[in-house]
């Protein structure tokens, strides 16, 4: 689970029941596609709290052979005010935000080194550009030069004091500065799981209706084959 909800934070861990009722009973979409003639399709739809799929929908311009796949893709979500700060220290003392969407382990290390990377305090010390590396379900962040260190809680500011992104990369602990730090594993980020699929089949149509869970971190990966036709898919769903 990406988020952790903290008693001193302003965030809304629960909706009033009936703001709980009526958004059951809304039914959204992700549609998408176009011509494969080219180009594969590979497409990833995510929503920012638990869902649930209703039905998938997929259809082709033609019956010839192509090969296509729906996926839940596992990962972590990242949401404005609940899980998107993290407070760095050692040789600068730093607030990093990252920006919200929903991230696999590599692109949330490369989200992350991006934000470290452009934060002026860091350059200036000379510890950009940093890596930070997502290898065998850890995490690690190494500067350039000096010393890096991480503060679960942030006493010396006013307001906003909990890392609340740390657990995302695995850093549940304050860490003492060094020259690299490493999280605990936080392993599966970027594993598929396949709902439906088919490889070198004619079928133009394909309709599946049964109820699937998705947590905030889960998301979908849409994935169409090129061949000389065209694709097209919709995905129902409501929030949980």
């Amino acid at each position: 689970m990406s988020i952790v909800y903290y008693p001193d934070e302003q965030y809304k861990k629960s909706k009033h029941v009936v703001e709980q009722t009526m958004a059951k009973s809304q039914i959204l979409s992700f549609t998408g596609g176009g011509d494969l003639t080219s180009n594969a399709l590979s497409v990833v739809h995510s929503y920012p709290g638990d869902w649930i799929i209703k039905c998938i929908e997929i259809y082709f311009s033609s019956s010839s052979n192509k090969t296509y796949s729906v996926s839940k893709l596992t990962g972590r979500q990242i949401v404005t005010g609940a899980n998107d700060r993290l407070y760095f220290n050692g040789t600068v003392s730093e607030k990093i935000v990252l920006p919200s969407g929903f991230y696999t382990g590599a692109t949330l290390a490369a989200a992350l080194k991006t934000a470290m990377d452009s934060t002026t305090a860091f350059s200036a010390a000379g510890m950009t550009p940093f890596t930070v590396a997502y290898t065998n379900g850890v995490f690690t962040i190494t500067p350039n030069a000096g010393n890096i260190g991480f503060d679960v809680y942030n006493s010396g500011v006013v307001g906003g004091k909990n890392s609340t992104g740390g657990h995302v990369f695995g850093f549940t602990a304050d860490k003492t500065p060094a020259a690299a730090i490493s999280g605990v594993a936080v392993p599966g980020l970027g594993t598929l799981t396949s709902i439906l699929a088919a490889s070198s089949v004619a079928t133009q149509n394909v309709i599946a209706t049964d109820s699937i869970f998705m947590d905030v971190d889960d998301a979908i990966q849409v994935d169409f084959s090129s061949v000389s036709m065209t694709g097209q898919y919709k995905i129902l769903y409501s929030p949980a």
